[in-house]
């Protein structure tokens, strides 16, 4: 159980680094900034 829940913590912090990546941010803002509303940027996410 330990091992499983290490292993999530693990891959939450790498997800997390490679979400921010500075290509990752520039992305999203991109996509962000086309569209006037926020659900329409999520859903082109």
């Amino acid at each position: 159980m330990t091992s499983v829940l290490a292993l999530m913590v693990l891959g939450f912090i790498l997800g997390m680094r490679h979400a921010t990546d500075p290509d990752h941010i520039i992305a999203v803002t991109t996509i962000v900034a086309r569209h006037s509303s926020a659900s329409g940027a999520a859903i082109e996410l």
